[in-house]
């Protein structure tokens, strides 16, 4: 009885063992998956270049805010009379833009002096009017040039773009 048991035991074990969870952490995606401009994936077995580090780029708004922020999903609310009632709000998807002349910044792609296109997903960015001195928390995000056909392969260095991404503003105080 005790040798079938440890055999039971020892069959559970190998078949758990096979079941284990990989603990991989690599958030990068695989390049099939990379962000291009076109309607063609690319492939091979290579992962996409990943900057974790959080830039911080101060300046002057030196032209007009664009957005392409829209409302994808309408308010509502609902009432059960006597019981209960909610509202939500609507809600928004998209980005914004910016044209910031720079004052001060931690990024290669934000050199101080210069003039930056910087893509924002804080709305309030959209209020910003020029002459406006302001400071920005961003992303530093890799993009590739569109694939021309299905499954290209992906020379990561050559087809390398690189932009300021996911900005949001430090603070809605604006000098």
């Amino acid at each position: 009885m005790k040798k079938n048991l440890a055999l039971i035991l020892i069959l559970i074990s190998i078949a758990l063992g096979g079941c284990a969870v990989s603990t991989t952490t690599d958030p990068r995606p695989p390049v099939e998956y990379v962000q291009n401009n076109s309607d063609y994936k690319y492939t091979n077995s290579s992962q996409i270049p990943l900057d974790m580090t959080y830039y911080h780029i101060k300046g002057e708004v030196a032209g007009d805010t664009e957005s392409l922020t829209r409302q994808t999903s309408a308010g509502g609310g609902f009432y059960a009379p006597g019981l209960y009632g909610a509202y939500f709000g609507p809600e928004y998807q998209g980005k914004g833009f910016v044209r910031l002349l720079v004052t001060e910044s931690d990024s290669d792609l934000a050199p101080a002096e210069s003039v930056v296109l910087l893509k924002v997903t804080d709305t309030k960015a959209v209020l910003l009017a020029p002459g406006d001195h302001v400071a920005f928390i961003c992303r530093r995000q890799y993009e590739a040039v569109g694939a021309i056909y299905d499954y290209e392969g992906l020379d990561v260095e050559k087809a390398a773009t690189w932009e300021l991404d996911f900005c949001r503003l430090e603070t809605p105080v604006v000098k």
